[in-house]
Order: structure tokens, then C-alpha cells, then sequence
């Protein structure tokens, strides 16, 4: 018995073999690359639920503000004090929902909500100069032809900002504006 706990201890002594240690590496690196993919997973994830939880407030904003520049453009003297975001857009084209400049409306807003301001189209397509974590929403409208006091609109929101438009998150929400007389 004293000769075969011997020999298991001498074999102990010269190391692992190169066949384990192959495996052993291969084991590794499976693991590694694994964690590394799941980080990148994450990250996507990150995104989409910033701009999937903000969304609603911001749509919400958008279309209160449509509403009430809309209201504006019958009575346009001077830009009302509850017009903050899109005073640099008035008087807005409707039903098309497009700046005073003929260009789409894009707004810009921080991950959390708030608004930033007016952007022009080429920071739609190429993306805003700011933080990864600012949101763009760009406005489109048509008449409804049934409902003439109607207005469809489409509200389609991007995240991150700062990407050009074919690496940014795409969501669209469509949304009713409902105006007296245009």
C-alpha cells in the first residue's frame, strides 16, 4: 500500500501533461469569450430600455407642444410662454408638421426627458453633436381626409443621438392631433 501512494506522489510531482493543459485553455477561453459577448449584450439591452422608458413621456411631451403650436400659428403674434421647445420652429407648416423652414421637425431630448431644443435634418441623418445618451424624435403629419380637425402624425424616436441613423435604435409612435381650425 506504501508502494502505491509512493507512485501516485512521484506522478504528482512532474506537473499536468500538455494534453491537460490544452484542454484546460480551451476551457478558458470558452469562458472568457462568453462573458465578453454577454457584456456587449448588455450594453444593447442598456439602450433599449432608455429609450423604451422615456418614450411615453417624451411622445407625450412632443404632442402637447404640436398642439399648442398649432394653436399659436392661428393667433402668431409672439411666442407663448408654455412654447419652450418649439419656439424656434414656429410658425409650424401644418398638417405636415414641419418647421417654419420647410425642413422636418426634429427635436432633441436627454435620455431622461428633457428637452434640449430644435435640430435641423442633417442631425437626423448624420447625428446630433452631443452625449450618447440624448434621444431625437422626428415629427411627420398628414391630414386625416375623413376628419379634417385631425391630424396623423408619426412620431418616431432614436437613441443614441449621437450615431448616424442606420446605428441608432428605432422606435415609432403614432399619435392623433386634434386641432380646432389650422
Amino acid at each position: 500500500m506504501k508502494g502505491s501512494v509512493h507512485r501516485l506522489s512521484a506522478r504528482w510531482l512532474h506537473g499536468f501533461s500538455l494534453i491537460e493543459v490544452v484542454v484546460a485553455m480551451g476551457v478558458l477561453s470558452v469562458a472568457v469569450l462568453s462573458s465578453i459577448a454577454l457584456l456587449g449584450r448588455s450594453a444593447g439591452m442598456r439602450s433599449d430600455v432608455v429609450i423604451d422608458t422615456h418614450a411615453p413621456m417624451i411622445v407625450d411631451k412632443v404632442v402637447g407642444e404640436l398642439e399648442l403650436a398649432m394653436d399659436a400659428n392661428k393667433a402668431y403674434v409672439e411666442t407663448p410662454d408654455d412654447l419652450r421647445m418649439l419656439a424656434a420652429a414656429l410658425p409650424l407648416q401644418v398638417p405636415t408638421l414641419r418647421a417654419a423652414s420647410g425642413e422636418p421637425l426634429v427635436l432633441l431630448f436627454t435620455s431622461e426627458g428633457v428637452p434640449l431644443g430644435v435640430m435641423d435634418e442633417s442631425a437626423w441623418v448624420d447625428g446630433a453633436m452631443n452625449d450618447d445618451g440624448a434621444i431625437l424624435v422626428r415629427c411627420d403629419g398628414v391630414a386625416d381626409l375623413v376628419n379634417p380637425s385631425l391630424i396623423r402624425a408619426e412620431l418616431t424616436l432614436t437613441h443614441p443621438s449621437s450615431a448616424p441613423l442606420n446605428r441608432r435604435r428605432i422606435r415609432m409612435y403614432p399619435a392623433v392631433l386634434s386641432v380646432s381650425d389650422y
